[in-house]
């Protein structure tokens, strides 16, 4: 998914930077690049919604373990809490990069949308 926000953004860069070098394109092709980066937008909203609830999901049962074992003091929750947090943390540094992927894609359709009026 990741690789599909860089194909995104790279696109979208390609296409400003054509018009700074003074190669102005056409209004289709501005038309179909924001088209496309929109969609792809709404794709990655949808992406975003069931990373965020997986990773809710897997911190709320990391912090349950953690709970029940200090609780009980069973000592084979330790293995289930490092289970747990093996699984979160790697989550939360890829729902980190999704996050920030997308709000560069959002950066760059306002960008597209407001170079398109200046050209």
């Amino acid at each position: 998914m990741l690789d599909r926000i860089a194909d995104n953004r790279r696109r979208a860069e390609e296409l400003i930077a054509r018009l700074d070098a003074g190669d102005i394109p056409s209004a289709e092709e501005w038309n179909r690049e924001i088209s496309l980066l929109l969609t792809w937008i709404g794709f990655l909203q949808h992406e975003r919604l069931v990373h965020l609830i997986v990773l809710a999901l897997f911190s709320l049962l990391t912090i349950l373990s953690v709970g029940v074992f200090l609780l009980t003091g069973v000592w084979a929750l330790i293995a289930l809490t490092v289970l747990f947090l093996s699984l979160t943390v790697p989550y939360i540094v890829h729902y980190y990069r999704l996050e920030n992927g997308i709000q560069r894609l959002y950066c760059l359709y306002e960008q597209l949308i407001r170079t398109k009026e200046r050209a």
